[in-house]
């Protein structure tokens, strides 16, 4: 799933895993994470994020602006 943030905004897991893969800026280069439950990360406005669960078992989440 790829998602775009129209304004900064944060992604939390709320159960599974999930892989996430940010577009990279100059500022930063693209890297892979595995977020948990619990965990969360924040999404600039205009940034895109490529995520699917990290397993078969399938993930929920949410999408919140700040």
């Amino acid at each position: 799933m790829s998602l775009k943030a129209r304004s900064a905004s944060v992604l939390r897991v709320k159960q599974g895993r999930v892989w996430v893969t940010p577009a990279a800026t100059l500022a930063n280069p693209s890297e892979d994470l595995v977020l948990a439950p619990g965990e969360s990360m924040m999404v600039a406005a205009g940034q895109r994020i490529v995520m699917e669960a990290w397993d078969g078992y399938g993930a929920t989440y949410s999408w919140d602006q700040v």
